[in-house]
């Protein structure tokens, strides 16, 4: 006989559930770079998430940035995005504008650390008489503004105010604005207020008037070395040829070759490196192209 038959039917009995221990979570990684910009805008970020107390999987759901992204944000390592910063902020109830102000510090500390010819501080406006001073001088307003793109740059900028080429130029200290429209132009691109605009003009013109009077004392004298360095039958020699060169505002980058050969060069107003042959120099109206589009755009 089965035991089912002796003792009749078992009811099975349910087992009490046992709560399950919760595992705590992952622990909050330190802020890398504390001291540094990056690692204070990151130290904001990460504080504020952890007094609301969400997760990076709940932040990504208010946010259209993923969890890796956003974890990669507040670990101070790299400096985000500014529309994920602004992003993380608004997320987390942080006001966006001193989330921008801190993101411009760190991009600004992140620009300086990685340009190398740069040495310190740039000079205040009232003190600039030198084109090197006002370039310092507009690159560390650029740094200032979070080192925008040149497209940005140039959508930020009235229509034909500054091109993308001239942006990247002036930033990388190749040149300094060409005019007061420029000027303007590249200020408002890093949105300078308009109330400071006139100090920069003064500064501009101060730097111009001394590029000015540099290039002339580079070209008087050459006049006459230039006679005199000519060769008996009328040729040139490098000699004057290089007087010649810079009698046209060109510098040289590698020696003479001939009158009717190429001859790379670099332009002493907009800094820009041509291929030029001095027998076309010579008997054009325009010394520099790059400089007669940037006075014409049409052209």
């Amino acid at each position: 006989m089965s035991k089912a038959s002796m003792g009749g039917s078992k009811e099975s009995v349910p087992r009490p559930a046992i709560a399950k221990k919760r595992r705590p979570g992952r622990p909050e990684k330190p802020v890398a770079n504390p001291n540094r910009a990056v690692g204070q805008l990151a130290r904001c970020l990460q504080e504020e998430r952890a007094r609301k107390g969400l997760t990076y999987a709940q932040l990504a759901s208010h946010t259209a940035d993923s969890t890796t992204a956003l974890q990669r944000a507040d670990s101070g390592t790299t400096v985000p995005s500014l529309h994920l910063a602004l992003a993380y902020a608004r997320a987390c109830g942080l006001s966006p504008g001193e989330v921008r102000r801190l993101w411009q510090e760190a991009r600004r500390e992140d620009c300086r650390s990685k340009r190398r010819t740069r040495t310190g501080p740039a000079p205040r406006l009232e003190l600039v008489r030198e084109p090197a001073e006002l370039s310092a001088a507009l690159v560390d307003r650029w740094e200032r503004n979070g080192a925008p793109p040149v497209r940005t740059m140039e959508a930020r900028a009235e229509a034909g105010g500054i091109s993308r080429s001239s942006a990247h130029r002036i930033v990388s200290q190749q040149m300094i604005p060409r005019s007061h429209q420029q000027l303007q132009a590249f200020l408002a691109s890093c949105e300078v207020p308009e109330s400071e605009w006139p100090a920069w003009t003064g500064a501009w013109n101060r730097a111009w008037q001394h590029r000015e009077r540099e290039r002339e004392r580079l070209r008087q004298p050459s006049l006459a070395e230039r006679e005199a360095e000519v060769a008996p039958d009328g040729r040139f020699t490098p000699r004057s040829a290089v007087l010649t060169l810079k009698w046209e505002g060109f510098e040289p980058l590698e020696r003479f070759r001939g009158f009717g050969l190429s001859w790379t060069c670099r332009c002493m107003d907009c800094a820009s490196v041509q291929r030029i042959r001095l027998s076309e120099l010579l008997f054009s109206q325009e010394s520099c192209g790059v400089c007669a589009r940037q006075r014409d755009p049409q052209q």
